[in-house]
């Protein structure tokens, strides 16, 4: 196929060595092209930047990070805690007031961990009525319900290996919240009217406006 034209390509990306270390790295990618113009390849040159942005974390001048603008001291904090739930495989819980940039938050620990090159599945649990929030969750099989004319995989199926985000977690039903409890536990679910049990590799991170404590 042909390839894309461009004259400069940027990136930031991350990759793991032999050893299991995580690098952050950045990427120029420039075109090279005949003296007629057509195209004959391309020069990529490649920096390791792991030690500078772990020196501007700690000296105050790190402006943004996976995509959140921000340097003030709690902001870096903010960051440093991203980065190290990033390489754990524990549940996240994030809470805090609408609008604060959670979901944000979520994808920056899924981007700067070891699951980045699989999906990131966000699912809004407060805008859905439980049987609806299911069948989205967990999928169904052919006939499962009035509608149901094929069988449909759910959000979690789809973040196999990835990361499934879920946002106001604080709304589902105690009915819902066990079934979750299995698949944070074991890892495994039925789809609705299905009998079959699926088993997933699902990092969870969930999210929520309200004092779940209280």
């Amino acid at each position: 196929s042909k390839a894309p034209d461009f004259e400069l390509m940027e990136d930031e990306l991350d990759i793991v060595r032999h050893d299991g270390e995580r690098r952050r790295v950045s990427m120029t990618v420039r075109s090279m092209k005949e003296e007629n113009g057509q195209r004959v390849g391309v020069l990529a040159s490649f920096r390791d930047i792991t030690r500078q942005l772990e020196l501007e974390r700690r000296v105050g001048e790190l402006v943004k990070f996976s995509g959140i603008i921000g340097r003030d001291d709690r902001m870096l904090e903010l960051y440093d805690l991203i980065r190290d739930l990033a390489d754990s495989p524990v549940p996240v819980l994030i809470s805090g007031e609408s609008g604060t940039g959670k979901e944000l938050v979520a994808a920056a620990i899924h981007n700067e961990g070891a699951r980045a090159g699989k999906l990131f599945v966000p699912v809004n649990c407060g805008a859905l009525p439980e049987t609806l929030l299911e069948s989205e969750l967990f999928g169904h099989v052919k006939g499962a319900f009035t509608g149901a004319i094929r069988d449909k995989k759910g959000r979690f199926e789809l973040a196999d290996g990835g990361t499934i985000f879920l946002d106001e977690i604080g709304d589902i039903s105690p009915a819902m919240q066990v079934r979750l409890m299995r698949v944070l536990q074991e890892g495994t679910f039925e789809r609705v009217g299905g009998e079959t049990t699926i088993k997933v590799d699902v990092r969870v991170i969930s999210a929520t406006n309200k004092d779940l404590q209280k």
